[in-house]
């Protein structure tokens, strides 16, 4: 419906379930109707699983649209994207309300507990995934107060400040903010930002969980990262080298930490 009402028709329009025994009888029968149907861009809104079947499917099938990403959980990872047919995945671009990447041992959760106790987590490997949860139900624990009701902890959400724009985080913030169509406040989901990117099938570098390996994530723009409302008109710029970066070596000088700022000691 949001769709038709910025003039976009849906050729074709197919659902799966998610299941590793059937996924890939299910991306055969969806791919072809896909292709049967002249659909020339696919909008994805999946798990990570998913796309690796379709895409290998769709190459299989001699069918090669466009794929545009959502921000569909962990798809718009460099980790997952590069297990899908990458001969596909070169035309693979969209949104993300994922960060712009910096190496891991200088900025984000993985880096926070490293300066916190002195050493690298044990999951390693899935911190990124674990630990929004919690950081964020404690941040508000603290603002509800020494009374802890639902009502206090939905009053700490709503009447919490937005956290400040960057191109190496999200914004967050909850409640009415106005910034949402009215169907969808007040908002409980807290990224209320994106960025645009596009997958390039020839860039060498590190992934989320530090795997060496050839296919990255570009972000347009350095990262810059738009609310609902502000995305310029225009053509996307997906594709275009220009501008882009897939993973900065260090956070951007506008997000630098002050040159005075001492960590705690190991431990705390």
């Amino acid at each position: 419906a949001h769709l038709a009402e910025w003039g976009v028709e849906l050729a074709e329009s197919q659902n799966y379930v998610l299941d590793p025994g059937t996924l890939q009888e299910s991306a055969a029968s969806v791919i072809a109707k896909m292709k049967q149907a002249g659909v020339t861009s696919v909008i994805l809104s999946t798990d990570p699983v998913a796309p690796r079947d379709f895409t290998f499917e769709a190459t299989a099938q001699e069918y090669f649209p466009e794929w545009i990403v959502t921000g569909s959980v962990l798809v718009d990872t460099t980790a997952f994207s590069r297990s899908y047919d990458q001969e596909q995945w070169a035309h693979a671009f969209g949104i993300s309300n994922l960060a712009t990447r910096v190496v891991r041992e200088e900025a984000g959760i993985f880096s926070l507990y490293k300066w916190f106790h002195g050493e690298a987590p044990q999951a390693d490997d899935t911190i990124g995934v674990i630990f929004p949860n919690p950081q964020t139900f404690y941040s508000f624990l603290q603002a509800v107060g020494p009374e802890v009701t639902m009502e206090g902890f939905r009053e700490a959400f709503f009447n919490g400040v937005p956290s400040e724009r960057a191109l190496t985080a999200s914004s967050l913030s909850w409640g009415a903010e106005g910034i949402w169509p009215t169907s969808l406040e007040p908002d409980y989901r807290g990224v209320d930002d994106i960025s645009e990117i596009w997958w390039d099938p020839n860039e060498p570098g590190l992934d989320e969980i530090d795997t060496d390996g050839v296919g990255m994530w570009r972000w347009v723009d350095g990262g810059i990262r738009y609310k609902p409302g502000e995305i310029p008109e225009g053509p996307p710029k997906a594709f275009e080298m220009e501008g882009s970066v897939a993973i900065y070596p260090e956070r951007p000088p506008q997000e630098q930490y002050p040159s005075d700022y001492s960590p705690l000691p190991a431990g705390g």
